[in-house]
């Protein structure tokens, strides 16, 4: 039983968190005000709760404001009270309310993939609390867009590599759009057109980083649970920390931290951001690149709005080569049956 309640929520459901703060609300306000008595209970939900907590997220700028209704309901459920017509009502109005004109949402910006796929960052990012071969860690962070969390908690035993067929598969075990802890897989090719190079092949870069691990800490990658990416010591890397790598490669690669709002412009979904950007440029299907960044939403979009005109030159360039060869093959297409026709008329 213990075990069967265990699986009921993935291990980074948030649900609590929302009630914290649904709760926290709650008791910050004067219920007298509104008619009821005061200390009020939070449970069960009325309408007149549901409209007034919906007005304090509503003036405090909270974004994805269903979730802490969808948390407080599911205690109100629990507790054994009914999800009536009227609370179906009041929670339509309260999505509705909460969620109109709070503008776009705040996106981690991408690093310039070239630049940082050009710098020595086993160098720069020497520190022992950095992952070790940070040159090829990265490439594997962003052809697997792979979260800061997921960075820090994939392990050694998570990748598999046919070195035959070229090709590695690398076990997803942590998302916030798997809610049933399942996990999933990704798989990857080499994708070097020239000699191979770790600093742009996910399969390279794999191959380089798991001969590394080995030779360094030998038998214990073996071990349950040692990790993917760890650091100078054999450790896992923290979550924060691999949040503090992207901001000192962003440092050392000359990019703004901040926007022009004073919001960072680099977070936790960075590599994301930048893998979106890269299978964009180069043509990748959208449709693709969101199953292989496992999004739910259209933040894909958001990405790779702009990838397909970021080299509008190189395009117009081959666009007109492309016509201007259909137009030659066209003339010599005429002048072959004028021949044609010469020759036919003669031999008559």
């Amino acid at each position: 039983m213990a075990n069967y309640k265990k699986e009921i929520r993935s291990s980074n459901d948030t649900s609590d968190d929302y009630v914290r703060t649904w709760r926290a609300f709650h008791n910050s306000i004067c219920w007298a005000r509104f008619g009821l008595h005061d200390p009020c209970p939070m449970l069960p939900l009325t309408p007149t709760k549901v409209m007034v907590l919906g007005s304090v997220f509503k003036a405090s700028g909270y974004r994805a404001t269903k979730n802490y209704l969808s948390a407080v309901k599911r205690l109100h459920i629990i507790e054994g009270n009914s999800w009536t017509e009227q609370l179906v009502v009041a929670g339509q109005g309260f999505k509705a309310s909460t969620e109109r004109g709070i503008g776009p949402g705040k996106q981690s910006c991408p690093l310039p993939w070239g630049k940082m796929t050009a710098a020595d960052l086993d160098s720069h990012l020497a520190a022992d609390r950095f992952p070790v071969k940070p040159n090829v860690c990265v490439v594997l962070f962003v052809f697997f867009f792979m979260r800061e969390a997921e960075c820090a908690t994939a392990e050694f035993a998570d990748l598999r590599i046919d070195m035959a067929s070229q090709f590695i598969v690398l076990n997803m075990s942590v998302s916030k759009n798997d809610p049933r802890a399942i996990g999933c897989e990704r798989k990857w090719g080499c994708v070097c057109v020239g000699p191979p190079c770790s600093r742009t092949c996910p399969f390279h870069a794999a191959v380089e980083l798991t001969t590394y691990l080995k030779d360094r800490f030998g038998k214990r990658v073996l071990e349950a649970g040692f990790p993917l990416f760890p650091n100078a010591h054999g450790e896992q890397v923290p979550a924060e920390t691999m949040l503090e790598m992207i901001i000192s490669i962003a440092t050392l690669l000359g990019e703004p931290l901040l926007n022009k709002a004073g919001r960072n412009r680099i977070g936790k979904h960075t590599w994301r951001a930048m893998a979106a950007i890269l299978m964009g440029e180069v043509g990748v299907d959208v449709y693709k690149i969101r199953m292989m960044g496992r999004w739910n939403c259209s933040v894909v979009i958001h990405y790779t709005r702009d990838a397909p005109i970021t080299d509008m030159a190189s395009d117009f360039v081959q666009a007109k080569a492309a016509r201007d060869h259909h137009k030659q093959r066209g003339q010599v297409d005429a002048s072959c049956t004028k021949i044609r026709k010469v020759v036919e008329g003669t031999m008559d």
